[in-house]
């Protein structure tokens, strides 16, 4: 299964490191192949930032069949915000 990784954290100053290494093992144990890794470096609240806007294009044309993040928090400060980003 192909499945894309979803890093972020809300400062420059954070490091990424820790979330995609975390993802790696994880897609490696569980057998998948890692299509891509997207990142972004922006505040939750923002829907528009790079990373997350190329992964929703990336998933629209079926490029891969999951994405892992280390929290859901990385991804949108609450489930409705994912929720009306994914309807959208």
């Amino acid at each position: 299964m192909r499945v894309a990784l979803y890093a972020r954290v809300s400062t420059e100053d954070q490091e990424l490191r820790n979330q995609t290494t975390a993802l790696n093992e994880m897609a490696h144990y569980r057998g998948y192949r890692v299509y891509e890794t997207y990142t972004d470096k922006d505040s939750g609240a923002n829907g528009n930032r790079p990373g997350w806007k190329q992964l929703i294009k990336d998933a629209e044309k079926r490029r891969f069949e999951r994405v892992l993040v280390v929290s859901i928090s990385r991804v949108m400060r609450s489930v409705i915000e994912l929720r009306a980003t994914i309807d959208n």
